[in-house]
């Protein structure tokens, strides 16, 4: 009897490492997709910075003849830092504590008598 239990908790001890093992080798694999697709975001938001500062240069040039340089450049600048503020504050709220927040997680860990 007494080999059995101990057979057992070496199985049981065994297995936890193997999957133990498992899960480091599948994180790692992960982390190499995670930094592959991160390299293709910073080079699509380079890229797109590029294409967004040349289509705001040509709006400016096209609202030249109508509105002069200066003022041109001065509208297209607020509008896009109007629409920067915007992306901005609405960013901030959705990275708020109560947001990220696992709540259905945390509701299924409440006691029954209090998700009623």
């Amino acid at each position: 009897m007494t080999t059995l239990f101990a057979d057992l908790v070496q199985d049981v001890t065994e297995l936890v490492r193997n999957e133990f093992a498992l899960a480091r080798t599948e994180l790692a694999e992960k982390a190499d997709k995670v930094t592959g697709a991160i390299v293709l975001l910073a080079v699509g938001i380079l890229v797109s910075f590029a294409a967004v500062t040349a289509a705001l240069r040509t709006l400016v040039f096209l609202l030249s003849p109508l509105l002069g340089e200066g003022i041109s450049g001065v509208i297209v600048g607020g509008g896009v830092l109007f629409i920067g503020l915007l992306l901005l504050l609405w960013g901030r709220r959705s990275m708020r504590a109560r947001a990220l927040a696992p709540s259905r997680t945390l509701h299924a860990l409440e006691p029954e008598e209090e998700r009623r």
